[in-house]
């Protein structure tokens, strides 16, 4: 095995064991916080399903809690994944970027870490990262 697929083979098991957590992590958000805030707690169950088994899964579940629990609280429970989903996608286009310094450093896995993580959005007004700390000033000036 070369070189190059050895790091491919590691980066790709890398990206599954962060995958792994970020399942984990958000099914203990929603496991420690559906008492005070239970749409939180579901849409972060949600995106746990969309990291664990796609789009498909996720589109099936959305349409269980509308026939269980209503319009009004499935549409706000979306808002929030379709977010989420944007920013992925967004996310996905800028890991294909040859031009950016993580693809040419071979670190694009970074990018959709800080996002998948919650330490980074992605602004749907400029489609720029922006680091979760920073949200408020990013806001304020677009």
């Amino acid at each position: 095995m070369c070189l190059n697929q050895e790091q491919n083979a590691s980066n790709e098991t890398e990206h599954s064991n962060e995958k792994s957590k970020n399942i984990r992590q958000l099914i203990d958000y929603a496991k420690s916080n559906y008492h005070e805030n239970p749409t939180e707690a579901l849409a972060a169950l949600l995106q746990a399903l969309q990291l664990n088994s796609g789009s498909e899964s996720t589109d099936i579940a959305m349409a269980r809690l509308r026939d269980e629990l209503g319009d009004d609280i499935a549409d706000h429970i979306g808002s929030r994944h379709q977010r989420v989903e944007r920013a992925l996608k967004i996310i996905e286009n800028l890991l294909q970027d040859e031009s950016t310094i993580l693809f040419e450093d071979g670190r694009q896995d970074l990018l959709r870490q800080t996002v998948e993580d919650g330490s980074s959005v992605v602004c749907s007004r400029c489609n720029d990262v922006v680091a979760s700390s920073r949200w408020q000033q990013h806001q304020d000036y677009w």
